[in-house]
């Protein structure tokens, strides 16, 4: 599995590609990820995880507690969790 400072550089490095990226993710964004996580499901699995963790610590944050963050995500639209 990926260490976590494995985990970290690769979600910086990602994160930061996206940042520049005008238009949202593009062909440059896949090879990175490619290049980042050359183990594939291996490296992917810790990573997915690290940012679901991350997204989750910013909604927690922006909603004020844990509990407001989750019921936020449970009344989004199922097409829009898609």
């Amino acid at each position: 599995m990926t260490k976590p400072n494995d985990t970290s550089r690769i979600a910086t490095e990602l994160t930061t590609h996206l940042l520049q990226a005008p238009d949202g993710p593009d062909a440059a964004a896949y090879d990175l990820i490619t290049q980042l996580c050359p183990r594939g499901i291996y490296d992917l699995l810790p990573l997915t995880l690290h940012l679901a963790e991350a997204f989750g610590a910013l909604l927690e944050e922006r909603a004020g507690s844990r509990e407001t963050a989750i019921e936020a995500l449970k009344r989004q639209p199922a097409e829009e969790r898609n």
